[in-house]
């Protein structure tokens, strides 16, 4: 048999940059843990090697090993600084721009960790270093995002798009920010872009029923979601969003298929169970309710919204003095919870203690000052304890914030009708009827 003459590359010990690449080859295959052996020999016989501290770095990073990155991108720019001034013989050397990516992949290691001020520095340092990458603005813009720094982060996500125009993340996250802001049409505008750019782009069918259903058009944001679960069967968060939208438009058994789908996808999915609890709620299954929104606590310990709305539950049931309990530990999770005071008030009123109950409300109110229910509520104590003024100025409050709300007519009718004030418990009277035939219409 005939041998092929093929010579054979024998990879030489001091070849660093060999080393280098075959690391760089193991990454792209996925073999991270392969990747770093290499890098590590590459190391071994150039220990100043700029180019490998920077892609073990990148590795470490994608396994989430987030200091011991940030240790060789140290690293990589320490070396790459000091070839420019023993090289290029300067007093003061600058950082080449491909070192750039040096800076951004430090910038994720430390908003990995949660240094978002390290983070921010270090994604200048690299648009600094090299303006023209579109990923180092997308980047920045994250953590401006974060930061709670909406408008520059627009602003990044925009100079993003116009570096990449097809970078349909860039246009996702705008959108995102732009729902933060209330500009729910700008952001469907940028999902629309995105879609147009991947129509299999499942998170943006997504994100754009979620601004859908910020704008009121809960049918408009169940057709999205619905495109988003076509395309991606297992997207836990689609489902929880359609159900949502169902539970808005009075679907409740939809709602509950939904939310039952994503937490079969996400059986961690604390918010399904508070949500499905919600539904369970509204149609009288209250046992029901109880052990989903257990379940959410189960899950997240310091759920102070599924103590809230269990304790709730357990006070139609008649459980007071359980339910109270519930809205203690909500309160304590989260101290300025203005729903738990209301609904502890709620109970405390029910169990007879109406001067705890004042004190729930108000306190409610001093944490949400446009709190409707708190201050209908607080009327009814009021007006229990004979405060009548003072009843009729809680209702006129919650009047004020939600001029179609009833029952807050009525009653401050009832007291203006004791206090002798006729004309004015007529006027509250007609504009209750007015509200009731609007609604039964």
């Amino acid at each position: 048999m005939r041998k092929n003459n093929l010579k054979v590359k024998v990879i030489s010990n001091k070849d660093a940059a060999a080393y280098n690449k075959r690391g760089l080859a193991k990454k792209e295959l996925g073999d991270y843990k392969g990747a770093i052996q290499n890098y590590n020999k590459a190391l071994k016989f150039d220990p100043k090697h700029a180019p490998t501290f920077n892609n073990r770095g990148h590795v470490k990073n994608k396994l989430g090993d987030y200091k011991g990155a940030i240790r060789d991108f140290n690293k990589a720019l320490k070396f790459a600084l000091d070839y420019e001034l023993i090289h290029n013989n300067r007093r003061t050397a600058k950082i080449d721009s491909k070192y750039a990516r040096v800076y951004n992949n430090r910038g994720i290691a430390k908003d990995n960790l949660g240094d978002y001020k390290g983070a921010l520095e270090d994604y200048n340092k690299a648009i600094e270093t090299d303006s023209k990458i579109d990923q180092f603005y997308y980047n920045r813009g994250c953590v401006k995002d974060t930061l709670g720094d909406y408008n520059e982060a627009i602003e990044d996500y925009t100079k993003a798009i116009e570096i990449y125009p097809k970078y349909t993340e860039s246009y996702n996250n705008r959108g995102l920010t732009k729902v933060t802001l209330g500009k729910y049409n700008e952001a469907v505008k940028d999902y629309d872009k995105a879609i147009a750019i991947n129509p299999k782009d499942e998170a943006a069918y997504n994100n754009r029923g979620n601004a859908k259903g910020k704008m009121g058009d809960n049918k408009g944001a169940i057709q999205d979601y619905t495109k988003a679960i076509k395309i991606e069967p297992k997207y836990a968060g689609a489902y929880y969003n359609r159900g949502n939208a169902k539970d808005t438009l009075g679907d409740y058994k939809g709602a509950i298929q939904d939310y039952t789908k994503a937490i079969e996808l996400k059986p961690k999915y604390s918010a399904a169970y508070t949500n499905r609890g919600y539904v369970k709620d509204t149609l009288g299954d209250y046992k029901g309710a109880i052990q989903d929104y257990t379940n959410a606590i189960k899950i997240e310990p310091k759920y102070a919204e599924a103590y809230t709305n269990r304790g709730q539950v357990k006070g139609k049931l008649g459980d007071g003095k359980e339910a109270i309990k519930d809205f203690n530990r909500a309160i304590n999770i989260c101290p300025k919870f203005a729903m738990a005071y209301n609904n502890r008030g709620i109970t405390k009123d029910d169990l007879g203690d109406n001067k705890g109950a004042l004190e729930d409300y108000t306190k409610a109110i001093k944490l949400d000052p446009k709190y409707t229910k708190a201050y209908y509520n607080r009327g009814i104590v009021k007006n229990k304890l004979e405060d009548k003024n003072g009843a009729i100025e809680d209702y006129t409050k919650a009047i004020i914030f939600d001029p179609t709300h009833a029952n807050a007519y009525y009653n401050r009718g009832l007291i203006k009708k004791e206090l002798g004030d006729n004309k004015g418990a007529l006027e509250d009277s007609n504009k209750y009827d007015k509200l009731l035939k609007i609604e039964n219409l």
